[in-house]
């Protein structure tokens, strides 16, 4: 079994170039092709989950760093 990445930008990229490949290939067959427009709807769904758990955590780790800041603040303003 392969390994799947859990780092938000790694999977990212897997969801693109998901989205580009199936593109391509819905490109190529035309109207047989249609058959693919279902997952690709999904894949595009997958891939904006994932762009906003990035901008979740994103979020997350610049609140830490703002508490983090403010405690050191106030640390030093008590010496």
């Amino acid at each position: 079994m392969k390994h799947v990445p859990t780092d938000p930008q790694s999977r990212i990229e897997i969801w693109e170039w998901a989205l580009d490949t199936l593109a391509l290939r819905i490109d190529q067959l035309g109207d047989e092709g249609m058959v693919y427009l279902d997952l690709y709807k999904r894949t595009e769904r997958e891939l904006e989950a994932e762009l906003e758990k990035a901008d979740t955590l994103k979020s997350m780790r610049d609140r830490l760093k703002r508490r983090q800041v403010k405690a050191h603040q106030s640390s030093t303003a008590r010496s």
